[in-house]
């Protein structure tokens, strides 16, 4: 089970999560060091020159700064958009729930899963992925074709869901997502999307979009780790208090005084270069308005940091104020981004000769993808050349157009920047696309690589690991097209030795044939020195393709790398003993051979599992060998035990079972003629062997079992509303009155006596062997004193109140076995905690409390 650490141990190691990255990847390796020895002084002093790009997520950032979590680079720049690779991910998360400690127990030992990833340059990150495993992060070392592959939202949103334990709720969660673009959520991520945004650690886009496959940024994060940092850590390095009221603000001393909910009035001193934020929601969306402590009024609501007794850093919940503010402008300003365009200037339209109202005349300007457009120009409006300088405008010169919006809705141009409108092309892999910001990164090679932006009116499709080749005007691409990716995986099918080709079935179940270089790179678990023959049909393969021209032959379409997965996942559809049919990851349907001494682990089985203990939907790990599956892992089963309250037909004229240990805790599953019924080792039995009061393990998909297995013994509680010879009825909720039928110990005296009371039955072979009257009141006491002579028991509770009970004449419950009443004297110390459960101020059942 992972375990959530929310100790101040484990906040000590949250200033390491993203400055301690800096010294083991290249990727933020110029980033400062230091954020986390700095005072706070110097973490207020921090400029970056670059938050404009992501303004949206700058209070979160500078918070992560206050608080010495995340640093800039030394350059001055905190590159916001840049991408976040999965290990970095990893490494973050583990660090945030304070398992470095845990990582010490890993240098000496060996790990023999790990050979999967040697080669891949994850040495440094060995221990963190070990770590990460052991504690549920991640499943398993091949969970992920390349860990340096970039993080996106939906990857993102698992590895959240597993950090905070929720993952069983993730992977229950039936409830319907609203995202304009919920079918590009795969069904097996919906449930941790819905997680993370009940939890608020993620949202959508005001536009109602998830963008399960945008690459999640710095920025982006930084956001996210603030949102699990509020809401699952108790204790921080700065003090966090929310929903203040400014009663009065003293500039000359820098005073503050606070009235606090829980502690009244506070008083305290602000930092002269506290940042004063204010964040209201316009049309769905928040909109980041930056404030100066000048601005500080009585009556405005504020959350606030405190180092100390000195507040450095303010939310303004609202700005109403007692008295209307004299706001100096030169410290208000908003940062919402301005509305942009790019275009070829090629000719003026129509000039405003008088120069009267908001325009100045009309332009033409043509689109990087070849539309004609006219625009306004502002009074006033500025010309930058690509140096920076001021200019004026050149024809065909290509230049990024700033719009204002006007008092009437017309939107005018008031800055005009110009641009490298050069054409250009360039190939190769996409390491990043980020469609918040509109920006795409190409990696040509390990060591170069170009980040284009996306013009207007361009739609791109590809993805992350995508080969392509981009055509841009200087730094805007116009248009592009797919090329034969750098890697491609799939199901091997069969090897052509003659044309030295090989053949597999790719992710999208359409064959694929790639020719073989001549010195072909092979790794295939447990074989020591491999050769294409030692693949078999149905080994799950990935390729890589030459595509930085290792070979130097101008062959980029050869595949120079395979790699056999030894380990898939996926859900049963069916199994037996010499094959299972499942569905991978992929949604492909798949069926994998069986080896003859096949293990299968399924967790919480009492006796040894085979095949035929698998069941539909059962979410497995295979492990293969010469092309046979001879290990089996579930590691999730839809499947829940209890007792049967109810198995009736309903106006519909379909079977449902009401499942369930009490009438207030009940699971209703639909009976289809395809539910498989089994007992011991018999299948396929009829349903007229499941009674009321059966316990019984379900198997289900969605609201409908799939396969039923009785259990011989089992319990159910309830109120008894009725009773007759051998019979009782108990009230439920999914029906009115449910009889069980009784042994006959039972007299009608007897079964009278349990009228109106909540009661537990017992079952053996479908009968009520015991009634159990449940206790009226169960609490932990401390022990006065026992009489047996007076049959009473005298106990204090936590509040000084004495109680005394009665106690039975001749058999009571201790610590959980029926016995008699005399072994209560001296078997607890007197002043011992016991826990006593009464009804009717009797005592119905004694054990030892905490």
């Amino acid at each position: 089970m992972l375990k959530v650490i929310r100790n101040r141990v484990a906040i000590n190691h949250l200033i390491y999560i993203l400055v301690g990255i800096v010294a083991l990847t290249m990727v933020i390796g110029s980033e400062a060091a230091t954020a986390k020895e700095m005072s706070i002084d110097q973490r207020m002093d921090v400029e970056l020159s670059d938050l404009q790009l992501a303004a949206w997520a700058e209070p979160e950032i500078r918070q992560l700064i206050l608080r010495g979590t995340i640093g800039g680079y030394p350059d001055g720049t905190f590159r916001p958009n840049n991408p976040i690779r999965k290990v970095e991910a990893i490494v973050m998360a583990v660090r945030a729930l304070g398992l470095e400690q845990e990582m010490g127990q890993f240098t000496d030992l060996s790990d023999p899963y790990f050979y999967i990833l040697e080669g891949q340059g994850l040495d440094w990150a060995k221990d963190y992925l070990r770590t990460a495993r052991r504690n549920g992060l991640i499943l398993n070392y091949v969970e992920e074709l390349d860990w340096y592959e970039p993080a996106n939202r939906a990857w993102m949103a698992r590895l959240m869901v597993r950090m905070i334990g929720k993952v069983d709720e993730a992977r229950d969660n039936q409830q319907r997502l609203f995202f304009q673009d919920r079918h590009q959520i795969l069904p097996n991520q919906q449930g941790y999307v819905q997680v993370v945004q009940r939890e608020r650690l993620m949202s959508g886009y005001p536009d109602n979009t998830f963008r399960p496959n945008a690459t999640m940024t710095r920025a982006e994060l930084s956001v996210l780790f603030m949102n699990y940092f509020n809401s699952y850590m108790t204790d921080y390095t700065l003090h966090k208090y929310n929903y203040g009221t400014i009663e009065e603000y003293l500039p000359a001393s820098r005073e503050l005084i606070v009235r606090t909910r829980e502690q009244g009035l506070k008083k305290y001193t602000v930092h002269p270069k506290t940042l004063v934020f204010f964040l209201p929601t316009q049309g769905g969306e928040r909109v980041v308005h930056k404030r100066n402590v000048s601005n500080l009024l009585p009556g405005q609501s504020i959350d606030y940091l405190l180092a100390g007794n000195e507040i450095v850093y303010i939310e303004l919940r609202n700005e109403n104020m007692r008295s209307q503010p004299n706001i100096n402008r030169d410290f208000n300003f908003d940062i919402r981004g301005d509305i942009y365009y790019v275009g070829f200037y090629r000719e003026q339209v129509q000039a405003n000769n008088q120069g009267q109202g908001s325009q100045l005349g009309t332009v033409r300007f043509e689109t990087v993808t070849g539309e004609s457009q006219q625009y306004a120009l502002a009074q006033g409006y500025t010309v930058t050349d690509i140096n920076g300088n001021p200019s004026s405008l050149k024809k065909d010169a290509l230049y990024r157009m700033y719009f204002s919006q006007m008092e009437d809705g017309e939107q005018v141009i008031h800055r005009l920047v110009e641009q490298d409108g050069r054409r250009t092309t360039y190939t190769g892999e996409v390491a990043m696309v980020n469609p918040v910001n509109s920006q795409v990164m190409v990696r040509h090679t390990q060591q170069q690589s170009e980040t284009f932006l996306i013009a207007d009116g361009i739609r791109l499709t590809f993805q992350s690991g995508e080969y392509v080749r981009v055509y841009a005007y200087g730094d805007y691409i116009y248009n592009w097209e797919r090329l034969r990716p750098i890697s491609d995986e799939g199901y091997f099918s069969k090897y052509d030795s003659e044309r030295h080709e090989l053949y597999l079935t790719d992710r999208w179940g359409k064959e694929q044939i790639y020719t073989l270089a001549e010195n072909i790179q092979l790794s295939i678990p447990r074989v020591s020195r491999p050769t294409v023959d030692d693949i078999h049909e149905d080994d799950y393969v990935r390729v890589r393709f030459d595509r930085y021209d290792q070979n130097r032959n101008n062959k980029y379409d050869e595949v120079v790398q395979i790699q056999v997965v030894n380990q898939l996942m996926g859900s049963i559809i069916t199994a037996n003993s010499s094959r299972i049919t499942f569905v991978d990851e992929h949604g492909i349907e798949r069926i994998a051979r069986v080896a003859d001494n096949v293990a299968v682990t399924i967790p919480g089985n009492r006796q040894r599992a085979e095949i035929r203990d698998l069941r539909k939907h059962d979410r497995v790990q295979l492990r293969l060998h010469q092309g046979k599956v001879d290990q089996v892992t579930v590691f999730q089963r839809n499947v829940q035990e209890g007792v049967v309250f109810d198995l009736r037909v309903i106006d519909t004229g379909e079977t449902i079972l009401i499942l369930g240990d009490h009438p207030y805790n009940q699971q209703v599953y639909l009976v289809t003629p395809d539910t498989r019924v089994q007992w011991q080792r018999f299948d396929n039995i009829s349903l007229r062997e499941i009674y009321t009061g059966q316990q019984v393990r379900v198997w289900y998909d969605g609201d409908e079992a799939t396969h039923i297995e009785l259990v011989d013994s089992g319990t159910v509680k309830g109120q008894v509303i009725d009773y007759a010879y051998q019979s009782l009825w108990l009230q439920g909720t999914q029906t009115p009155r449910v009889r069980f039928m009784t042994t006959d110990k039972f007299s009608d005296s007897d079964l009278r006596g349990y009228m109106g009371q909540i009661v537990e039955l017992q079952f053996q072979d479908s009968r009520v062997t015991n009634i159990r009257i449940l206790p009226e009141d169960a609490r932990e006491y401390t022990l006065i004193s026992v009489s047996l002579d007076e049959l009473s028991i005298r106990v204090r509770a936590d509040d000084g109140k004495q109680f005394v009970y009665w106690l039975p004449e001749e058999t009571m419950l201790i610590d959980g076995y029926r016995q008699s009443v005399e072994k209560l004297e001296g078997l607890y110390r007197l002043r011992s905690k016991v826990e006593v459960e009464v009804v009717n101020g009797m005592v119905v059942s004694i054990k030892n409390g905490s």
